[in-house]
């Protein structure tokens, strides 16, 4: 069942999408996130699975008071099937995730808006992102200001990816060049297309924070973290990434790694000892 926004920008410059399954919890307040964003160029589309639960009348009310709001919903092969759903679905020039459970920070579209009008090329476009507890407490601050390739490539340990679609926003047109969501991944599949993403558009690093990801209990992420098949699938992804990189580029990984697993290892676990220490002292 596909319902189109009742009166949508004639050129949204942001489509917004939240798929979602199940989801009633959090979804009035998602929408009203985006609506409190105040933003007039911007569509929303909410790609539902087939909930069983109250998701769909709580969106299928809401969009007949807002007029930039439509929804699909239907069965599908997952998430990753429900993020391309959405990129089918979108006719704005960027593209931005908001899962259910996450939130913007006020104001950040008509930002990320008037970024995108100075630029001259689109480009990856990242902020930083409060990653949240189950108290809603922000447990740290997710700045991922290398968004070069090689730097990437590395892994978690040595350089922070973009951890939340609500903290980066990029040219829809990019899935041309790079392609769409892999189906197969299900837990991954952001970190999966970052990875493509950043070798086939310029990136742009804002120092401001733009979004919040609650990491909590229930949630699919904090499942797979338990699981004990997260980190090992983590270091299959980068490296699936590092054989598909030219020559020139995995020389220069390999070159980098050495270096940072003997100066940059080291040294990290050293200050988060000492602020360890000082916490415990203070």
């Amino acid at each position: 069942m596909y319902q189109a926004a009742s009166a949508p920008p004639a050129a949204p410059v942001l489509s917004i999408i939240t798929p979602v399954f199940n989801g009633a919890r959090f979804m009035q307040s998602c929408l009203d996130n985006v609506a409190g964003q105040d933003c007039s160029v911007v569509e929303h589309i909410v790609v539902d699975g087939g909930s069983r639960d109250e998701t769909m009348r709580i969106v299928a009310e809401n969009a007949a008071r807002l007029p930039y709001l439509s929804y699909l919903s239907e069965a599908d092969r997952g998430q990753s099937d429900a993020m391309n759903k959405g990129i089918g679905l979108a006719r704005g020039a960027y593209v931005s995730f908001l899962n259910v459970d996450d939130f913007y920070e006020p104001g950040v579209l008509n930002r990320v808006v008037g970024i995108i009008a100075g630029l001259q090329r689109p480009h990856f476009i990242a902020g930083n992102c409060n990653v949240r507890n189950d108290a809603d407490e922000i447990v740290y601050v997710n700045r991922p200001a290398r968004l070069e390739v090689e730097r990437l490539a590395l892994g978690q340990d040595y350089f922070e990816f973009p951890c939340n679609p609500s903290a980066y926003f990029y040219p829809r047109a990019l899935h041309d060049a790079v392609g769409l969501y892999d189906l197969n991944h299900h837990y991954m599949m952001d970190l999966e297309f970052i990875l493509r993403a950043v070798r086939g558009a310029p990136t742009l690093y804002v120092n401001e924070t733009w979004g919040n990801f609650r990491n909590i209990e229930g949630t699919k992420t904090v499942a797979h973290s338990r699981s004990g098949v997260a980190r090992r699938n983590n270091r299959l992804l980068y490296l699936a990434n590092f054989r598909t990189l030219p020559f020139r580029t995995q020389l220069i990984v390999a070159a980098r790694f050495a270096y940072y697993k003997v100066a940059y290892r080291p040294a990290r676990a050293w200050r988060q000892w000492r602020a360890e220490m000082q916490k415990k002292s203070g």
